[in-house]
């Protein structure tokens, strides 16, 4: 019997540069810089050192990136990183990983996103005493709403909050580098200490890497973006350029305008360097950029998540033979109805009694799978032995084999006489 390929659904390339670019940046931004700066201020020993982490931190982020565009070009897969586990070390680090982002790593930076924006929104509009948590719910299901109707409105509306996000950041900076203020009086001047609390840089380098991260979910989005072996590369290497300005330009606006000392004993050091200028009126400014920044790397982790749930589901069949076969108990009752004259299941195992295996996958892992083919009648003890060992068995083998195909993990099929 010849194995006839079954098609495999591929996601269409709608992202354009741009798209790919503000993904990227509303992913990494967020809303980290009007914290970390005040952090970083606190534990280095001077002005210079200072700015010189945020370089050092851009250049350590380009050359991640760079091999990450490699893995991306070389590999453009909706799994991202789940994919290149699955594919160096195996399908159970790679479920386990993916698992994880599932279930903890995705989960828990949207809903930490969204407090956030909770937090900030609150202090323009309180909506009673879980106010906080409102907002959230309500931003992410909106969120995630607008992400299920389509490619093209998540990115459409991340482009929109990108825009607005750089452009509140860009007004920030000419604040406190020009020394504008409400009443058109010049800031006051720095106020020339060096001397913070500390000296750790390995600290540093944590606050400033943290602010950084998040260019890997380039990787995600990498089967969707158009001209994707030229495009990955120019995307992170722009957006690493664009958020190394802003980072470096956010940070010499706030040495001006408040100091390092000020900064290092600041708890939000961008409204207060909006409320030197501004006034209240500042403060309140910057409550509404942070609540753009957290709702555009709120959508942008919304949309890249859901890349690896997608392609964790179409290889859910394999992850069912090999690492979840008891899933498969719950089944059981409904097995047998499926088991009809021709269907093709697959199984470990070999000995059947009297049914005897269509053919056998050997797979370079080692561990061969039987592949068998339903007959015209069912002997009475193999339909025990079927609902026995229930979770042995997956329905549909045409699709494991394309995906071992795939995965260049298909040793060679051979007939069973």
């Amino acid at each position: 019997m010849k194995l006839a390929a079954r098609p495999i659904i591929t996601l269409k390339p709608t992202l354009s540069l741009i798209d790919t670019i503000s993904i990227i940046v509303g992913v990494v931004v967020g809303a980290s810089i009007f914290q970390t700066p005040s952090l970083v201020a606190a534990n280095t020993g001077s002005v210079e050192i200072a700015l010189l982490t945020w370089g050092v931190g851009g250049v350590i982020s380009l050359i991640g990136a760079l091999c990450y565009a490699e893995l991306a070009t070389t590999y453009p897969h909706p799994g991202g990183t789940y994919y290149y586990l699955r594919r160096a070390f195996g399908s159970s680090i790679g479920f386990l990983f993916a698992w994880t982002r599932m279930s903890v790593i995705q989960t828990g930076s949207i809903a930490l996103l969204a407090f956030v924006f909770g937090d900030y929104a609150s202090q323009l509009w309180r909506l009673g005493g879980y106010s906080a948590s409102i907002y959230a719910a309500i931003a992410i299901v909106l969120l995630t709403g607008l992400n299920m109707l389509g490619v093209r409105q998540g990115k459409q509306t991340q482009n929109l909050l990108a825009v607005a996000q750089v452009v509140g950041l860009i007004i920030i900076c000419a604040i406190g580098l020009l020394g504008v203020s409400y009443n058109g009086a010049p800031t006051l001047p720095p106020d020339g200490a060096t001397n913070p609390t500390s000296n750790n840089l390995g600290l540093v380098m944590v606050f400033v890497l943290l602010s950084y991260g998040g260019w890997n979910e380039a990787a995600y989005i990498s089967a969707e973006v158009r001209d994707g072996k030229r495009n990955i590369a120019r995307a992170l290497i722009w957006s690493i350029a664009i958020i190394s300005a802003l980072y470096m330009l956010v940070n010499l606006a706030l040495i001006r305008g408040l100091g390092l000392t000020r900064m290092a004993a600041s708890q939000a050091v961008v409204a207060d360097l909006m409320r030197l200028n501004l006034g209240e009126t500042g403060a309140i400014l910057t409550s509404c950029l942070v609540a753009i920044a957290t709702v555009c790397s709120l959508n942008a982790t919304i949309l890249t998540g859901a890349r690896t749930n997608y392609a964790l589901g179409r290889d859910f069949s394999v992850v069912t033979l090999y690492l979840l076969p008891e899933l498969n108990l719950r089944l059981r009752s409904q097995l047998l109805e499926q088991l009809k004259p021709g269907t093709r299941i697959v199984s470990h195992a070999f000995d059947m009694g009297e049914w005897k295996p269509d053919r056998v996958v050997k797979t370079k892992r080692g561990n061969p799978i039987y592949l068998w083919v339903v007959p015209e009648e069912i002997p009475g003890n193999v339909r025990a032995n079927i609902l026995e060992n229930s979770s042995q068995f997956a329905p549909g083998y045409f699709h494991l084999i394309n995906r071992l195909r795939m995965n260049n993990d298909l040793q060679g099929l051979e007939d069973i006489k």
